[in-house]
């Protein structure tokens, strides 16, 4: 396998374009396709995702060289597990959250501007024998067929309208006796099956954008955020595990399996000078810089899109060293690219309460709190405390009971459907207010100001004082950015804290362990306690010791002496603050803990404070500090 930017197309694949208006351009955008002797073939998969599928493209010359890598992300309007119809939302709300999102990727250096990120393109199937995009055409004239928006057409053929469903069937624009085309589901009577349009019935042809779909192109960032974390560890980089072997790349990126190399390359600063001490220092302080790339990735793309990701795990960030070749060694020049698009909506509840829901189940993930995001469902004793009014608009205070509601987390939100004699049910819906509650197995919540017609603002005003047993209830839990920020924490744990190899389940236990502990040990800063703690009982610095950072540094005693302990035992105890709910100092109380329309705000003193410990690292190494230290001993020593 040659080197992934190298001036040809790996063997067995081939590059081909994918817009059928590239023929004869200098410059064109290609879909990289695999063509093994045996067997079919298949477009190379990045991702998928429940808004689209991202596949592995290169921007190539005339002459088929390749100028460079790129992700081209391509929407799809298909299932989506966690939500039900009415929450999954009609192709216009597909579409203008694919906006926000495309949007928000296209900011970045990364991006690639193709002119259809919010302009539905053709719909394309690849021709990887001809090296060729193909668009369906109608046999009578000769016209392509698109994407069908036309709610009128789609009516007038018994159709649900584009505006009202998630359906996407293809038509010529402006001609309705070439009919309509079923790009997936079953095609039956006014709908005809797309190969009816293709060449030689599409057997022979790969989907590529078969709903004419947006697409969003970007620069590939090439390096695995993993391989990039364990590279900063002290472990070689041995390429792209998704080839095999493993594809090699070049530019900046070459010879970083050969650590001797990586010293006198130029790929450090200080490293060469400053022996096995300046390495360690260095490598700490280059992950500092990654992690706050991360943080300020993730806030980015929540501040543009306003939703909360929910879906953080190693895989959902790539390293970018693009910008090699300037004034820094290449190392120095790392920067985390964000890649996958939120996998969450934004749904309004009764009274205009705004809560976010992921789009697929949350599995059991070390990235993610075990439990989090599972509503509860039942039914129990609802007892109306209090029904203010003030003007139209009415406020309802009440307390439901139930052991089933006890599972929910604070400030939920509790759903309830209130039978209101002579009205019907009527839904309540607020925060659960843990601290109001006075038994066990009560939630009480208050609803959000509403607006209920004269009749039910009657009933409402009657039901004042009333019991309502077995009122059928729903929580929703209440996931915000902050849970973004536990997935982030993991993330810092590995890459920190298990670069000699330590199990990651193992490290973030002892993680969440400090945090607990520290609540307990004096009033100091957060970094004091946890060195005090590892003072006062050396398990601390066998489970979370400089050791872990990496580089065989050997004994927790050893690396001691590599890098200053107030450094590092301050950067763990910052670490644990990312976990919601974990400590009294946490960044926040709990996943829920963000304004629902400022969710990045969550981000600015966790970016603040890892700003502050870059610095202080980065004046250390400036500095010769372990000889300065042993100067300082040989003084004490003397007095």
């Amino acid at each position: 396998m040659p080197d992934l930017d190298g001036a040809a197309v790996p063997p067995q694949c081939r590059a081909v374009p994918i817009f059928p208006t590239e023929h004869g351009a200098s410059v064109r955008v290609s879909a990289l396709v695999h063509t093994p002797p045996a067997g079919p073939a298949a477009l190379v998969l990045l991702a998928s995702t429940w808004m689209g599928r991202s596949y592995l493209g290169a921007l190539t010359d005339a002459s088929g060289a390749i100028l460079g890598w790129l992700e081209l992300w391509v929407q799809a309007a298909g299932e989506v597990p966690g939500l039900d119809d009415q929450e999954a939302g009609t192709n216009p709300e597909l579409d203008q959250r694919w906006k926000r999102w495309s949007a928000a990727a296209g900011r970045g250096t990364l991006a690639v501007h193709c002119g259809f990120e919010s302009v539905h393109p053709p719909p394309v199937w690849l021709d990887v024998a001809h090296g060729r995009a193909v668009v369906p055409q109608d046999p009578g004239t000769g016209q392509a067929y698109a994407l069908c928006t036309d709610d009128a057409l789609l009516l007038s053929a018994g159709l649900e309208p584009f505006s009202e469903s998630r359906r996407r069937l293809l038509s010529v624009p402006g001609q309705p006796s070439a009919g309509l085309l079923a790009v997936s589901g079953e095609a039956t009577g006014a709908v005809r099956p797309v190969a009816d349009a293709l060449p030689d019935s599409g057997k022979a042809l790969l989907p590529f954008n078969p709903e004419g779909g947006f697409l969003l192109v970007r620069r590939l960032a090439p390096m695995e955020w993993g391989a990039f974390a364990q590279l900063l560890s002290g472990h070689p980089f041995r390429g792209l595990q998704a080839g095999r072997p493993p594809v090699k790349l070049v530019g900046p990126y070459a010879g970083l399996d050969d650590w001797d190399r990586l010293q006198q390359g130029g790929a450090h600063l200080f490293a060469g000078n400053r022996g096995r001490a300046g390495r360690f220092h260095e490598a700490f302080h280059l992950k500092l810089l990654l992690f706050s790339s991360m943080l300020r990735a993730t806030r980015d793309q929540v501040a543009a899109t306003q939703l909360p990701q929910l879906n953080l795990t190693s895989t959902s960030f790539r390293v970018d060293l693009s910008a090699a070749g300037g004034n820094l060694p290449a190392l120095w020049t790392a920067r985390a690219a964000l890649v996958e698009p939120p996998a969450s909506v934004a749904l309004t509840a009764p009274g205009d309460l705004r809560y976010f829901k992921p789009a697929s189940e949350l599995g059991s993930s070390v990235y993610r709190p075990e439990g989090a995001g599972r509503a509860v469902k039942g039914r129990g004793e609802l007892r109306v405390r209090k029904v203010t009014r003030s003007g139209e608009r009415v406020q309802v205070e009440a307390t439901l009971v139930s052991q089933e509601v006890a599972r929910a987390s604070t400030r939920d939100l509790v759903w309830a459907r209130l039978p209101l004699p002579g009205v019907g049910a009527f839904d309540l819906v607020g925060n659960i207010d843990a601290a109001e509650a006075l038994a066990q197995g009560e939630a009480r919540f208050r609803t959000a100001p509403l607006e209920p017609s004269s009749s039910v603002l009657s009933a409402l005003q009657a039901a004042e004082g009333g019991v309502f047993p077995g009122t059928p209830f729903r929580t929703l839990p209440l996931l915000s950015s902050p849970f973004d920020l536990y997935g982030l924490g993991v993330l810092g744990v590995e890459l920190f804290l298990t670069g000699a190899g330590k199990p990651l389940p193992v490290v973030l236990d002892a993680v969440l362990s400090l945090a607990r502990a520290m609540d307990s040990v004096g009033t100091g800063p957060w970094g004091e306690r946890a060195r005090t703690l590892a003072a006062t009982d050396p398990r601390w610095n066998e489970s979370l010791g400089p050791q872990h950072h990496g580089h065989d540094s050997g004994t927790a005693q050893t690396a001691s002496a590599l890098l200053p302990l107030e450094l590092w035992w301050d950067t763990v105890a910052l670490i644990s603050r990312l976990f919601p709910g974990s400590s009294a100092q946490a960044f926040c109380r709990d996943f829920g803990d963000a304004p629902p329309h400022q969710l990045e705000s969550v981000y600015a003193n966790p970016i603040a404070a890892f700003d502050v410990l870059s610095l202080r690292s980065q004046s250390l190494l400036l500095c010769d500090w372990p000889t300065n230290r042993e100067i300082a001993r040989v003084i004490q020593k003397v007095r």
